[in-house]
């Protein structure tokens, strides 16, 4: 999904400011500078005892075939009727003005501010259906595959920027990444459009939890940031490095 990037100055400000821990960066193959997928991520609950280092792949506590759900990247406040994006507490225009500090600046009139002027201010944020299917044994080969595509939702465009990665759970409770599809364009799954695929090889067959994470960006419309998934156990463990 698109999500809004903010000027590199002002991140580097909140950074040094402590108030904000920076945003993952986008990896070298990775068109979209908003969004990168963690190579791992670890969710509330997580067993911490066990190190990153020595933990393997395993099955989930509680691991439902099938289960899914649509994590949310960004949180919300109280009143927030949209629970994928919280408005930023402030934001730096192109060309403003770095010889105030922050803690040293006070209200004023915008530069070449007009009266009655109109700016391109932040729009309501469509929907995407995303589509993922549950991380199963390729019917090709001794591997795991899942699949994404996307439909229209309560968007308008046809036509969006579609990939998906395969998440392997380790015993310290991390998901780590392991393979990533190729970026598409596609049109809607209802129109005829095709589907992204990550696969990865096995090294044996021993039951472990995947994650099948889809994520959708439309084209030319501002769009809601979910990374919805779906969860498996399959007969496929693989010990390799992430990716």
């Amino acid at each position: 999904m698109r999500v809004m990037v903010w000027k590199g100055a002002l991140v580097g400000l909140v950074v040094s400011a402590g108030l904000l821990m920076p945003a993952a960066a986008a990896g070298p193959e990775d068109s979209n500078a908003s969004f990168a997928p963690p190579e791992s991520y670890l969710e509330p609950g997580g067993d911490d005892g066990v190190s990153f280092a020595d933990a393997v792949p395993g099955v989930a506590p509680d691991a439902e075939a099938g289960a899914e759900e649509a994590p949310r990247l960004a949180v919300a406040g109280p009143e927030d009727p949209n629970p994928g994006f919280a408005p930023p507490e402030f934001y730096v225009e192109p060309g403003g003005d770095e010889r105030v500090s922050f803690a040293d600046a006070v209200p004023g009139i915008a530069p070449d501010t007009a009266p009655g002027v109109e700016g391109a201010v932040l729009l309501p944020a469509c929907t995407p259906q995303s589509h993922k299917d549950n991380p199963h044994r390729s019917s090709t080969g001794f591997a795991v595959s899942g699949h994404g595509s996307w439909d229209k939702g309560t968007c308008n465009n046809n036509r969006a920027i579609v990939y998906n990665c395969l998440y392997e759970w380790y015993t310290d409770g991390t998901w780590r990444r392991k393979a990533c599809s190729n970026k598409r364009e596609l049109r809607p799954k209802a129109a005829g459009g095709g589907r992204t695929t990550a696969r990865r090889d096995c090294d044996n067959s021993q039951v472990t939890s995947w994650r099948n994470h889809v994520d959708v960006d439309v084209i030319d419309e501002g769009d809601t940031a979910e990374w919805p998934y779906r969860q498996n156990n399959v007969q496929c463990r693989y010990f390799g490095p992430d990716s």
